[in-house]
């Protein structure tokens, strides 16, 4: 068995990818990932980018692992915006439609795996998705593991951005050496071999691009990452257990970052936060990722925090 992948409509008849792989245990556990604002999930999650995805270790151990592109990313519809210039039109992406595509695939899974609640694992700026569906839909939702979670920029810190990455635009474009530059920040020159092999970048830079269909009639070839409206969610009206993790390295989810956001969940019936050795904010992709499966794992499978 592996990934199977299809498309659900959501309420505006948006389709978007939903990616699946199948543990087979019954009754059946359910797991979403949602990545962040830059890269599709098959690249980040569904893919071996160098062994073992993160999708099949979870799978392995009985999970029904469902994994969601959001509309303008991978195997979902891109917006009109994407097929213009980008200076042409505003952020395609708002709290709205967010919401419009997890709700599609969380009620997928439910009828799929005929389950009540689904965890949620996301990463980056996906964990404000998260946190925003567990505030929202909370009946739906039985935990929440928030890797490298960054915290949303004020305003203030926007605008002096935008000039430089044009987010009041619709998308913006990532090429092969700021992708390289902004994994790399933060990991100690003598580690880079070492945590992120020269080979298993490549790998993963060629299926980033694959993932969109404009990146060939770029030059150099770039991939489109959609701009959207950000919003911050109340956490303390989390009820949901919580964990975050970071990896050392990160210099997008700083500890002190981390630690804001963990204390803002007051309400959580449980709430974790883990820093670990030897990892940047993709450790899911590293030499350690591993230990990063592994720590997600084990509360995944823990019972008994709710309130």
């Amino acid at each position: 068995m592996g990934p199977s992948s299809s498309q659900v409509e959501s309420s505006d008849g948006v389709r978007v990818g939903l990616h699946h792989w199948s543990g087979g245990a019954r009754p059946a556990r359910a797991v979403l990932y949602l990545h962040g604002a830059t890269y599709p999930c098959l690249p980040m999650f569904v893919e071996a980018i160098g062994g073992t995805s993160w999708m099949e270790y979870i799978a392995r151990r009985g999970f029904e692992v469902f994994a969601l592109d959001l509309r303008g990313y991978g195997s979902s519809d891109r917006p009109p915006a994407l097929q213009a210039p980008a200076e042409l039109s505003p952020p395609p992406i708002d709290a709205s439609t967010l919401r419009a595509d997890l709700d599609a695939a969380v009620a997928a899974i439910r009828a799929r795996c005929g389950v009540e609640r689904v965890s949620l694992v996301a990463h980056s700026a996906g964990a404000w998705v998260a946190c925003a569906y567990a505030v929202e839909a909370a009946s739906s939702v039985d935990r929440l593991a928030l890797f490298a979670p960054i915290d949303p920029p004020s305003e203030a810190a926007l605008a002096s951005k935008r000039p430089q990455l044009r987010l009041d635009h619709g998308y913006r474009v990532i090429d092969r050496t700021s992708a390289w530059m902004r994994w790399i920040r933060g990991i100690p020159p003598g580690q880079r071999e070492a945590t992120l092999p020269a080979a298993v970048f490549e790998t993963w830079w060629n299926a980033v691009l694959a993932t969109d269909p404009a990146s060939g009639t770029l030059t150099p070839p770039m991939v489109r990452a959609p701009n959207r409206t950000w919003s911050r969610p109340a956490l303390d009206r989390i009820t949901a257990p919580v964990q975050i993790t970071r990896g050392q390295w990160d210099v997008e989810c700083s500890a002190e970052g981390a630690h804001k956001v963990w204390s803002g969940l007051a309400n959580a019936s449980a709430r974790h936060l883990v820093e670990l050795a030897g990892g940047s904010h993709h450790m899911s992709l590293e030499a350690r990722r591993f230990v990063l499966y592994a720590t997600v794992q084990g509360f995944l499978e823990e019972r008994g925090e709710r309130g």
